[in-house]
């Protein structure tokens, strides 16, 4: 496949979907994205019923490829057919979703407790989605037609990127650019993770060439040029990833 240009990045574009409805994920343990928690919709759907009408894992990739910027920095995660998202995409049932959760919860940390989930706490923690391993599972009542974009997001980082910056940069990251995509498609996006797509937002839009600094770390795994952009006010890079690891945003954001 053979390599695109980068068109520019406008702010207008990232925000596009920031005002929709919907709120912030709950915390969980930094470096491990464990799931998409449930959207505005989510009472709605868990009284009323509903199918979500969930992108495919075709969709996502046609949209990479069809997309100069994300082509540039995802086409190495697509295999020798083309495929990226599809066919690691799958989309269950409330019973089959819940047995395929909870199983994978109880290998985990609950953030609430800082201990493994215990069954009965998986149960209760309620999810829209998850990625393990290369695979997305989507709850189909639950979600909005972002959340495979999101999810799929997560297949494509590179693999030192949760582990380099922890949680909230890796989520902010990923809703930042799950943001974007969406946007420029006109796929529906919820507020999730707002407090750290905010301050990555922040990131993007206070550095020069932001979007494509913090693209190439997080698709590809080069930090070296984010980093010399950000002590560019010496010291500020080691200081900013402390705030985002602590949940300080407000003071991460001020940085830029």
């Amino acid at each position: 496949m053979g390599q695109k240009q980068r068109r520019p990045i406008t702010a207008t574009e990232v925000q596009t979907n920031s005002s929709a409805e919907g709120h912030s994920d709950h915390e969980h343990t930094p470096g491990d994205h464990l799931h998409e928690a449930p959207n505005s919709d989510f009472l709605s759907r868990m009284f009323g019923g509903g199918e979500v009408d969930h992108t495919t894992g075709e969709e996502v990739d046609a949209f990479v490829q069809a997309d100069d910027f994300f082509y540039h920095y995802i086409q190495s995660s697509f295999d020798s057919q083309g495929n990226g998202a599809k066919g690691r995409i799958s989309v269950l049932d409330g019973e089959a979703f819940e047995a395929e959760w909870i199983t994978y919860a109880m290998a985990r940390i609950n953030p609430n407790t800082r201990a493994r989930f215990t069954e009965a706490e998986a149960r209760a923690f309620g999810v829209n989605a998850f990625e393990d391993n290369g695979r997305v599972v989507l709850h189909k009542n639950r979600g909005t037609p972002g959340t495979a974009v999101h999810e799929s997001m997560h297949l494509f980082t590179h693999s030192s990127y949760a582990r380099a910056m922890g949680f909230n940069v890796n989520e902010g990251t990923t809703e930042l650019f799950t943001r974007l995509l969406c946007s420029r498609v006109g796929i529906r996006r919820e507020r999730n993770y707002q407090d750290q797509f905010s301050a990555m937002n922040a990131v993007a839009t206070g550095l020069d060439s932001g979007h494509n600094l913090l693209a190439s770390a997080f698709f590809d795994g080069n930090y070296r040029a984010l980093k010399d952009a950000m002590n560019t006010v010496p010291g500020r890079y080691d200081q900013w990833l402390a705030l985002m690891q602590a949940g300080n945003y407000s003071a991460a954001k001020a940085l830029f």
